[in-house]
């Protein structure tokens, strides 16, 4: 019987070793969508740019935030336990550095302890933008916030036809 031995190999971009020690720091499993949402706050507020998020179904989503969990995933660095996603503990990581630049606090000390639909409605009533294409506004907002999320939506209608006016008369 062969035995194949398994040796983690170091995340090549500095943007998947970022992801890890975020996940590693926060120090819990969390859901693929509370990631995205935890991630687009840190990196909003720090204004850093590992990740590009566009308006999606649930708002904000990075599709190479998504496809970075699923590489860290089959390269043994984290680990997805009932749709719970967090780094893996052992397996020779203690012995590995990873570098990132910390800003200020810590990550876990500037991101909300909410999680789940709290946490989205907290990020949809930060960042109504990313909601113009979401699904669950309606389940996660009250009716106050529906009609703010309207109004913003609205108001990016008409700066898209003004943009285009503008284009056809030029």
């Amino acid at each position: 019987m062969n035995i194949v031995s398994c040796r983690l190999v170091k995340p090549v971009y500095k943007r998947q070793q970022f992801l890890f020690s975020f996940l590693k720091e926060l120090n819990e499993p969390l859901t693929a969508t509370d990631i995205q949402k935890l991630l687009f706050l840190y990196l909003t507020k720090n204004n850093l740019s590992h990740y590009e998020f566009v308006p999606y179904l649930y708002g904000g989503f990075s599709t190479q935030a998504r496809e970075d969990i699923n590489t860290l995933q089959v390269m043994g660095w984290l680990a997805d336990t009932n749709g719970k996603i967090q780094y893996t503990r052992g397996n020779g990581l203690a012995g590995i550095s990873l570098h990132f630049e910390m800003i200020g606090k810590s990550i876990s000390e500037q991101l909300p302890k909410v999680r789940g639909n709290r946490l989205i409605k907290l990020v949809y009533e930060q960042y109504p933008y990313y909601t113009i294409n979401s699904r669950t506004v309606a389940s996660i907002m009250d009716p106050e916030g529906i009609v703010k999320l309207k109004a913003v939506k609205k108001q990016l209608k008409q700066t898209e036809r003004m943009f285009l006016l503008l284009d056809m008369k030029e």
